[in-house]
């Protein structure tokens, strides 16, 4: 069968979504070789390792695509899936026809359960606020290439095109929105379900505020595509450097807790944040050793020890990371809080001898402690800690 050709393969693809033929043909004319396969009624391209797919205008369509290339594939054979694709622009003195944007949020506007979970329009339940957040970090690289002729924006999506001036400006007011599309809700929402990173890059094809947005769609469509292509096979043909995951988190708005730093394959990547960042308190080295002497050691002896791959302080002084394989948030968090209860019991510190350790009096017991015990009741008050944008 097709599917375990792709699910048994070693190669990661970059899965490239589009939604119409006019954002599709110059991308097929810029690769060297695509092949054509035809499979379940859908056809789709291949290159090396990229993976090309029209999925039809509008987010169900997009998302129905997206869930398509996840199951041909298989989570582990992606390295990311990037939509690519048209735009309106929502304010028409920052963003202009031809402007390339790349997307940091999605806002999927049309989902609602403000009446019933006293939840803001957008918001999903097990999300902070509306903001869908997208994988940017190709950005900084992209920036130092076209400077001001790219941008970070908002990006609402929806099932409709949006030609009304007074939902322009709802969109506007209500969720910072810089930009309306119609795929890249079902695209996220969908990835993010497999823990796969997608990326967006959009150019505006209309601006909605002018008369003639329906018209200007039509014109544009032949001619603006032009404008994300080169940055497009930049990313796919790894010209950029990628700015690392922890890089991406807003430092300002870091608080202690417990978090999912990243997810690659089965490997997860915890943040246990025992300080807020840049505010001058940090863990001092010596209890910082220590915690991570005790941490290691329970850990490793806990009932999950086979999933435990490793566990070290970060440099910064404010926290420490956990990286497990295969083992959810919830039960993660468990294990970290039973393992935190053990330190607070400790007598002696595991390893503390010239013979065991490269710095064996730098140990603190007692203020180990002390921030364990804080730290424990940070996490104990949410059941969940997401990163702030």
């Amino acid at each position: 069968m097709i599917e375990k050709f792709f699910y048994n393969s070693n190669k990661k693809y970059k899965c490239v979504i589009v939604a119409m033929d006019s954002e599709l043909e110059p991308i097929l004319k810029t690769l060297k070789s695509p092949k054509l396969i035809k499979f379940q009624n859908r056809s789709f391209y291949i290159e090396n390792d990229i993976f090309l797919i029209k999925s039809g205008i509008g987010e169900i369509n997009a998302g129905i695509a997206t869930e398509f290339v996840i199951n041909l594939l298989g989570e582990k054979n992606i390295d990311f899936i990037i939509n690519v694709g048209l735009c309106g622009s929502l304010n028409k003195e920052k963003y202009k026809i031809g402007d390339i944007l790349m997307v940091k949020n999605v806002i999927h506007y049309d989902f609602d359960l403000s009446k019933i979970d006293n939840l803001k329009i957008g918001q999903y339940p097990d999300c902070n606020d509306y903001n869908l957040n997208c994988d940017i970090s190709y950005f900084n690289a992209l920036k130092n290439i076209y400077g001001e002729k790219i941008k970070l924006v908002n990006c609402a999506s929806g099932d409709k095109f949006i030609a009304d001036k007074d939902f322009q400006k709802f969109l506007s007011r209500n969720f910072n929105a810089d930009i309306c599309e119609m795929e890249a809700a079902g695209i996220i929402l969908t990835s993010k379900k497999h823990n796969i990173n997608s990326i967006f890059i959009k150019a505006i094809s209309d601006i909605i505020e002018d008369e003639n947005s329906e018209k200007d769609f039509l014109d544009s469509t032949k001619t603006i595509t032009k404008n994300y292509l080169d940055a497009l096979f930049k990313i796919l043909n790894d010209e950029l450097p990628k700015r690392i995951t922890s890089f991406n988190i807003n430092h300002k708005k870091l608080f202690p807790g417990f978090y999912t730093s990243r997810i690659d394959d089965d490997i997860f990547t915890y943040d246990l944040r025992f300080k807020i960042p840049n505010h001058g308190d940090y863990i001092p080295l010596d209890a910082m050793h220590t915690i991570e002497h005790q941490m290691a050691t329970f850990l490793r002896n806990s009932e999950m020890k086979h999933k435990i791959i490793y566990f070290g302080a970060m440099a910064c002084g404010t926290g420490f990371y956990l990286l497990v394989r295969d083992l959810d948030y919830k039960d993660t968090k468990i294990l970290v809080a039973s393992c935190l209860e053990k330190v607070l019991s400790s007598k002696e510190v595991f390893g503390a001898t010239e013979v065991e350790c490269g710095n064996a009096k730098n140990h603190n017991l007692p203020l180990a402690k002390v921030l364990c015990k804080k730290y424990l009741e940070d996490i104990k008050k949410k059941d969940i800690f997401l990163y702030e944008e």
